[in-house]
């Protein structure tokens, strides 16, 4: 998942399916990016599959880290996991020309020392104007992941930014067991159900099967008992049930 601030809401030129739906491969993109990247790219230089960057017009960060936290109660970085399933706040500051990018988990207070910092970012050569736009953006590729924005707050200054009550957001809808119980069991029925009516296919076509070859012995068995003599033999056969009536045949028996 990436924060981005953009020029424009046309993303028509950016992969689907990469670069968080944002970028491609060749062209800028007027686009500044804080990246939650859970997947390791090499065409983009990525540090691992568990890091924080700052994209600036393209996918390659011009800056990233692994993702951690600085605690200020052990005065250390505590690595983190993007992937782990637990909630976490990020911060993403920018006066003049730095930004700076902080995380921690959702209920620490936003520490001291943020993971990013990059004192030469233009935002206003980035969007190319004094109009932007804001939001949030993912892809995964051929992946699944479920991703919440649970709660966020933005501001044109720091002494305006409306803090979150992080008390107040609401739980992350993770899939229960029981529905993941009950898709197995779907899961279970459609396939007894496919190899039923696949059983049913099969026995039809070895019983036609079976009755045509029987069919076929009993005529070879008719005519190694009977000549048949005629201008159409084969055309001067009734069968019914299994009475043979000559119409107009001379049959000499052996």
């Amino acid at each position: 998942m990436a924060f981005f601030v953009s020029h424009s809401t046309d993303f028509v030129g950016a992969e689907p399916s990469r670069y968080f739906g944002l970028f491609n491969a060749n062209e800028s993109a007027s686009t500044l990016a804080v990246e939650l990247d859970i997947s390791k790219a090499l065409d983009v230089l990525d540090i691992n599959d568990n890091h924080v960057g700052i994209d600036v017009n393209r996918a390659v960060s011009v800056q990233s880290a692994n993702a951690s936290y600085y605690s200020d109660k052990e005065g250390r970085k505590i690595d983190m996991k993007l992937v782990s399933g637990q909630p976490i706040q990020v911060w993403v500051d920018y006066e003049g020309t730095t930004l700076n990018v902080s995380l921690s988990p959702l209920k620490n207070q936003k520490p001291s020392r943020p993971l990013l910092s990059s004192t030469s970012i233009n935002l206003t050569e980035i969007v190319q104007g004094r109009r932007m736009f804001v939001g949030f953006s993912g892809s995964t590729g051929s992946g699944v992941v479920n991703q919440y924005v649970l709660g966020w707050s933005f501001s044109k200054s720091m002494a305006s930014l409306q803090k979150i009550d992080v008390s107040k957001l609401p739980k992350a809808p993770y899939p229960s067991n029981k529905n993941k119980y009950t898709s197995l069991v779907y899961d279970i029925l459609l396939g007894l159900l496919a190899f039923l009516v696949l059983g049913l296919f099969f026995g039809a076509y070895m019983y036609r099967r079976n009755l045509y070859i029987e069919c076929r012995r009993w005529i070879t068995s008719l005519h190694k008992a009977h000549r048949i003599t005629g201008p159409n033999p084969a055309s001067r056969i009734d069968l019914v049930g299994s009475v043979v009536k000559p119409i107009g045949l001379t049959l000499e028996y052996f």
